[in-house]
């Protein structure tokens, strides 16, 4: 690695926004978007973000009970 004193102060900012995102990558905190077609999408769950549309969101909110207790149904169900 070159020594401090011989960067340029903007080849140290691309190198810190390059280590932050490197970061955020590694951290995998959800984040929520909207893709192009008015999907809203939870990202850094998976490889690829999660799109459902907001009345498909709705209903799999309408089935969380049965979806937790399928969980605790289910204890050989892999878990990460």
């Amino acid at each position: 690695m070159d020594n401090v004193e011989n960067v340029s102060v903007e080849e140290l900012q691309a190198r810190l926004a390059a280590a932050e995102a490197e970061n955020n990558k590694l951290r995998r905190v959800p984040d929520l978007g909207a893709s192009e077609k008015g999907c809203v999408m939870v990202k850094n769950i998976r490889r690829f973000p999660i799109s459902l549309y907001p009345q498909e969101w709705e209903t799999i909110f309408e089935m969380k009970d049965d979806i937790l207790q399928f969980i605790a149904d289910h204890p050989e169900l892999p878990r990460k």
